[in-house]
């Protein structure tokens, strides 16, 4: 009958049950998955990009070898979520010649220090190297500080800060004007001195200081 000696070779057993050396095959046995590994690791990119290339995990026997014909289903999740992401993309995949390849993978939320698990039945699981969320594109306005008392007459100043689609502070690529209706209540002075109806936010930064009294004033993106 056939069996395999303890090199792993695949023969045919004499009368005595043992291997006999004329018939050995050279026939490689391959043992079965027990770990993950991630052959390729997630890479820096911005909120809401899919990351590039392809995050892939590898699936290897006790000794650490790649096996080769294993089709075990693999899923991936957040193990440090340093920024309070939400992970999109397709998070299960079934292995083919012992690789899942994840090409859709997303985080919405800014972010360094960030790092994946991949898991599966069975499976010793793996952590990724760390990689870091950018913030997209800046898109809108929002008020970086708590609101105030505005009905006292005093002179307040707020900052405002530019945000991605996500609602996370991004810079803006090119100098961004930004207008305001009820003109005579905005300020470019702590003194509320100068009245304007404008005010700039430069290319690479992400916010800018205004000046108020009065309630009614809104601002909006130019």
């Amino acid at each position: 009958c056939w069996g395999y000696n303890a090199q792993g070779q695949l023969g045919v057993n004499d009368t005595t049950n043992r291997l006999n050396a004329a018939a050995v095959l050279n026939l490689p046995y391959i043992f079965p998955a027990t770990q993950v590994e991630f052959f390729t690791q997630p890479s820096n990119t911005t909120a809401g990009a899919a990351i590039s290339p392809a995050i892939q995990a590898r699936l290897l026997d006790a000794k650490g070898s790649w096996v080769t014909n294993a089709t075990n289903s693999l899923t991936l999740s957040l193990d440090t979520n340093t920024g309070g992401s939400n992970l999109g993309g397709t998070l299960v995949k079934s292995a083919i010649g012992g690789i899942a390849t994840f090409n859709d993978i997303t985080l919405d939320k800014i972010g360094a220090g960030y790092k994946l698990g991949a898991f599966g039945n069975n499976l010793v699981n793996a952590v990724s190297s760390i990689f870091t969320i950018n913030p997209a594109a800046a898109l809108k306005l929002g008020w970086a500080l708590g609101s105030q008392d505005i009905m006292t007459g005093k002179c307040l100043g707020y900052r405002i800060n530019t945000l991605d689609q996500y609602n996370s502070i991004a810079p803006v690529a090119a100098d961004t004007v930004v207008t305001t209706s009820g003109a005579t209540s905005f300020y470019n002075d702590s003194s509320c001195s100068v009245a304007t109806n404008s005010f700039t936010i430069l290319s690479g930064s992400n916010k800018a200081e205004i000046y108020f009294k009065a309630d009614s004033a809104q601002a909006r993106e130019h």
